[in-house]
């Protein structure tokens, strides 16, 4: 749940397989991201290539992202469109690079990339930016071809994930493991080799989610809209799906980060 210090945010994150960081690729997410409005920042992190700390990004700089992502040495880039400590109008991307040195590994014990976009509370009232913000996210699965990617609140996410059964009795999230899904987001997307593992036809028949085939997966939501990820009906289909997809059930924690967001958001 959240503290009262904390920053309330909806995130999308993807995860996707690429060792060769090309300069192709990284000019596409530049002109994805563009395209929506996720571009120019504010502020830049791009490890070594901004002396490890976070600068006022400037034009005359807009090659910085291209050679982050080429550079195999810088593993973190981020994009801030204002100050971090401030608690509105704000939207982030944050990409993580995984390098995976060394012999050949099959997929499943290779390390991913990460990519998250995510946005404080204030943007859930402005419906045009919550659908640049989702359209946004479509274009790079298509463009990445992640085998996983998700989309909720950031703390509902967390909880979701949480081990219903831990060792000692101690709360803790469950890793992320290829090719295993540990709950059900508001928006989830399954890449081929999760399609052919948990979906069928008569799970995609099922009303309580809204599915679309994108790029060589499904992506399904609980809701057409972001403003509806914590509502009481989206919570009985979380329950739906859970159970038609044989995965663990919804921790507690999480139901009571829902009410609390629910509340929040009235």
């Amino acid at each position: 749940m959240y503290e009262n210090y904390e920053k309330p945010q909806f995130s999308a994150c993807l995860l996707y397989f690429d060792d060769r960081y090309s300069h192709d690729l990284a000019l596409r997410i530049l002109n994805t991201i563009k395209e929506y409005g996720f571009y120019p920042p504010k502020l830049i992190f791009a490890g070594s290539l901004t002396n490890n700390r976070y600068i006022k990004f400037h034009t005359d700089r807009e090659d910085l992202f291209d050679s982050a992502y080429s550079d195999q040495d810088v593993l973190t880039i981020e994009l801030c469109s204002s100050q971090k400590n401030q608690a509105t109008g704000f939207w982030r991307l944050l990409i993580t690079k995984a390098i995976n040195k060394g012999p050949a590994l099959p997929r499943s014990k290779k390390e991913w990339n990460t990519l998250h976009l995510s946005f404080t509370y204030d943007k859930l009232t402005d419906e045009a930016f919550c659908v640049r913000f989702q359209k946004c996210v479509k274009r790079l699965i298509e463009l990445l071809h992640p085998f996983f990617a998700r989309m909720d609140d950031m703390a509902v996410s967390v909880d979701m994930a949480l081990d219903r059964n831990p060792p000692n009795g101690f709360a803790r999230t469950q890793p992320t493991e290829y090719g295993t899904v540990n709950a059900i987001y508001w928006g989830n997307y399954y890449g081929s080799d999760y399609c052919k593992k948990y979906l069928s036809p008569d799970i995609t028949c099922c009303d309580a989610a809204v599915w679309e085939p994108l790029g060589d997966g499904m992506f399904f939501s609980l809701s057409g809209e972001i403003k509806d990820f914590c509502t009481p009906k989206g919570l009985k289909n979380r329950m739906i799906l859970t159970k038609k997809l044989g995965i663990q059930p919804i921790h507690p924690e999480a139901v009571n980060t829902m009410e609390q967001i629910n509340r929040m958001i009235k």
